[in-house]
């Protein structure tokens, strides 16, 4: 995670992991509000045949930020593959 005070950076490593890159296989992420004002953070991940049951290919996950630099840790598939 990297953090800055300008949304145009510079942005300094914080060292911290919100989503364990490797295991997940992170593609893009994006934060969202909510109307009721909870902060939920997506991400893509590649699904592979290693996992048993899911098709291969490119999912949408979701989990609810306990602050900027936490997740809830109750992530969810939105979207999997077909």
């Amino acid at each position: 995670m990297a953090v800055s005070d300008s949304p145009g950076g510079p942005y300094v490593d914080t060292g911290s992991v919100l989503v364990d890159c490797e295991s997940n296989r992170l593609r893009s992420i994006l934060s969202f509000r909510d109307d009721d004002g909870q902060w939920y953070f997506f991400y893509s991940r590649n699904f592979t045949n290693a996992e048993p049951g899911v098709h291969i290919g490119t999912g949408i996950m979701v989990d609810r930020l306990i602050d900027m630099t936490h997740l809830a840790g109750d992530c969810h598939v939105l979207c999997a593959p077909l």
